[in-house]
């Protein structure tokens, strides 16, 4: 989709997110963050450097990494959370890492900021998941392949029993 559209969708997720209490986080696109005043975005390894963003844009930053050197940077450059992955294949990351549990541990002992969870993650291996020690999961098509509000629900009450608020 061309920028323009991701602009006026995002101002609709934005409304619908506030209308719920629940935070817009824009993927690697700072700029419709900013514009659409969304709650924060996440960068890859590859888009702008999270201290370049920290300079123009106050809302939540988040990483993905892939190992405890990136983690460590990440915050130190000023990022809010990090997504840590692949875990698993999905449409949206290709790249399969199957994150060991000593390399959560490595991470989590190393910052203090949270660790999300990436990466091809659904209700069947959500558990596995969180059984590794991560603060949280971020999903796509886990969520959005059948019911969105199902899904949804239950993904919420499985994270719960390995969160602690």
């Amino acid at each position: 989709m061309d920028d323009r559209y991701k602009y006026k969708k995002a101002l609709v997720l934005r409304e619908l997110c506030d209308n719920y209490g629940a935070i817009l986080i824009v993927n690697d696109r700072p700029d419709i963050a900013i514009l659409s005043h969304s709650h924060g975005v996440h960068l890859g390894q590859s888009d702008l450097p999270v201290d370049k963003v920290r300079g123009i844009f106050q809302g939540l930053i988040g990483v993905s990494v892939g190992n405890k050197k990136e983690a460590e940077e990440a915050e130190v450059k000023g990022a809010d959370y990090l997504g840590l992955g692949a875990f698993y294949h999905s449409n949206t990351k290709q790249d399969i890492a199957e994150v060991e549990d000593k390399v959560v541990k490595e991470i989590k002992k190393s910052v203090k900021i949270p660790v999300i969870a990436i990466g091809g993650i659904n209700i069947s291996n959500v558990r596995a998941v969180m059984k590794k020690g991560v603060d949280g999961i971020a999903l796509s098509e886990g969520l959005f392949t059948g019911d969105i509000f199902v899904n949804a629900s239950r993904l919420v009450d499985l994270v719960n029993k390995y969160v602690s608020h």
